[in-house]
């Protein structure tokens, strides 16, 4: 007798697992939808959020165009600007009002709380700096920091995307005592809620408040919005960002990044739906069809095949045992709600792929057994058609000279096979075979060429956001020649301790908790790294206290501790 409401928009940010869930029920048992736009106060902007929803993005950015608050830059990095400087511009204006900077990529949001901070700190709005351990890694916060909850409490009652500003830091991250007082904002706008009592020991879900991820922002609402639109967007994520405000919304553009105007509109009107089994009825139709006009047997399902299979196999097992089996149930019994459900490796492997770059290194990393499966039997099986004698091509790539340098060569081969698969990847599409194959194949011969070239190149790909740039903003020769720099410059830090020890504490404060610790324990088989990390502690920026210079100076941290609880059993603690 229960009762199941759902709430929720399906053209809003899509599902992190498998998904298209929602809008499967909604389409084929129906909804109710609320058409009044309520957060906007202009009758404009609420007519643009509804193109939002409908998925006319570029009509939408039309009308913020024509208002003045879209703005393009010639870099990235000067797009940053112009979103703390209308941040900043807007908090002198109107300091009352709440607002928020939005931007897709969780290191464009970094950037802009660190110039956020930076410029509170020079107009001496901010206390004194305290080291605060959280589940984004190490934050510095001080008296008047603006501050972001990003996990649901029931007893502190904040919500993830809960904003607040500290009114006070007591105790300490070493004693396990850090409580931060932070007033929420309220009803009436920034600084106007009830102040709570947050202890990290037991809730660390902190980050600055000034800059969010557009993920984190689905359901926050603010008086001004000041969002960094980047190629990685598509029109779920524009909606959201674009709707996040009650009276302003600004958005800044880099041409290095999106290209001209165009190319702006093209990223943030990208479909990216969600879609479940239940969208392709006629696929299986279809295959079925084809087979039985052929006199082949199709059977109902493979799943309830080998379910028949494994009972008949388990009743002579019990046979022989003497156990009694159930009466076999009817043809016709319908089939359980969890039947066909994969908990397998392969099913996980989908979860892993969500994020690309993670997806793609394991897709590279299969090998040979990955891509040399037994094709299914095929009704042509045995077909023998004559052979046609074809013009001999010689071997080469689009754009090369015959005879040029093999290493660009392959690596243009291998920047091609991944561009193909990474595609797939980021449409939550299975990679296909042949593409599994090509990416195996282009590895093995970037191998060849020039060994650890493969892992090097995929360390570029990784580290070096102007590599991955040039992989899709480049072809033929020109690509060919910058992914080799990259690749060359991997194998330098490979070889050199002292960048790779650069390399580790630029990585460290993007770590989560748990990262850290897997990072200390791989730190630990390195001990050439470990030593240049001690020694060169200062050069390289790691602060005394901090959670990396415990890990690298374990025994000290033991000895502070000990003589805290030492002071404290002399206190009668």
């Amino acid at each position: 007798g229960a009762k199941v409401v759902l709430v929720g928009d399906p053209e809003q940010l899509q599902a992190i697992e498998a998904g298209g869930a929602f809008r499967a029920v909604a389409e084929r048992v129906g909804s109710v939808e609320i058409t009044t736009v309520r957060r906007q106060r202009e009758g404009w902007q609420q007519a643009a959020t509804k193109e939002l929803a409908t998925g006319r993005t570029e009509q939408a950015l039309g009308r913020y165009e024509a208002a003045g608050l879209v703005r393009g830059h010639d870099t990235l990095e000067e797009a940053r600007g112009g979103v703390v400087a209308g941040w900043e511009e807007a908090r002198q204006a109107a300091p009352e009002e709440s607002q928020i900077m939005l931007a897709h990529r969780r290191v464009d949001v970094r950037a802009l709380n660190e110039t956020a901070r930076e410029i509170r700190r020079d107009a001496g709005e901010l206390g004194e700096d305290v080291l605060v351990p959280t589940a984004q890694g190490e934050r510095v916060f001080a008296d008047g920091e603006r501050v972001y909850f990003l996990r649901n409490d029931r007893e502190l009652g904040v919500k993830n995307g809960t904003l607040g500003t500290v009114r006070g830091i007591t105790g300490s991250a070493e004693a396990g005592d850090l409580v931060l007082s932070v007033q929420l904002d309220g009803a009436g706008g920034a600084e106007r809620g009830r102040i709570v009592s947050v202890s990290v020991a037991e809730y660390d879900a902190l980050d600055h408040g000034y800059a969010a991820t557009i993920h984190k922002s689905q359901g926050v609402t603010v008086d001004r919005a000041h969002v960094l639109a980047t190629g990685s967007m598509d029109r779920h994520g524009a909606y959201v960002a674009l709707s996040r405000h009650r009276e302003s919304v600004s958005v800044h553009w880099g041409r290095d990044d999106v290209g001209d105007r165009d190319g702006l509109v093209r990223r943030l009107s990208r479909e990216r739906l969600k879609d479940t089994t239940l969208d392709y009825p006629h696929v299986r139709d279809q295959d079925a069809g084809f087979a039985r006009r052929r006199g082949l047997h199709v059977p109902e399902s493979e799943i309830v095949v080998e379910r028949e299979k494994a009972a008949s196999g388990l009743q002579k097992d019990r046979q022989a045992e003497g156990v009694p089996m159930p009466e076999p149930a009817s043809a016709q019994q319908k089939r359980g709600m969890f039947d066909g459900l994969d908990l397998s490796v392969r099913g996980r492997n989908r979860k892993m792929e969500k994020d690309v770059l993670t997806g793609m290194e394991a897709e590279a990393g299969k090998g040979k057994s990955g891509v040399e499966r037994e094709a299914p039997a095929s009704p042509f099986a045995g077909l023998r058609l004559p052979r046609v004698q074809r013009e001999q091509v010689p071997a080469g790539l689009d754009g090369f000279i015959p005879g040029s340098d093999p290493l660009q060569q392959a690596v243009e081969r291998y920047a091609r096979a991944w561009v193909d698969a990474e595609r797939m990847v980021r449409q939550e599409l299975p990679v296909l075979e042949h593409q599994k194959k090509a990416l195996f194949e282009a590895g093995r011969d970037l191998e060849r060429v020039r060994r650890g070239g493969e892992a090097d190149l995929r360390a570029a790909l990784k580290h070096q956001p102007e590599i991955r740039q040039a992989l899709y903003g480049l072809e033929g020769p020109a690509r060919a020649r910058r992914l080799v720099e990259g690749l060359e410059h991997e194998d330098r830090v490979r070889k050199s301790p002292d960048l790779r020890a650069a390399r580790f504490v630029k990585a460290w404060d993007g770590l989560s908790r748990e990262q850290q610790g897997v990072a200390l324990k791989e730190l630990k088989r390195d001990a050439q790294l470990e030593s240049i990390l001690r020694e060169k502690s200062r050069e390289l920026g790691i602060r005394k206290g901090s959670t990396l210079d415990h890990g690298l100076h374990p025994h000290q941290r033991e000895q502070a501790l000990s003589r805290s609880r030492s002071r404290g059993m002399d206190m009668g603690m």
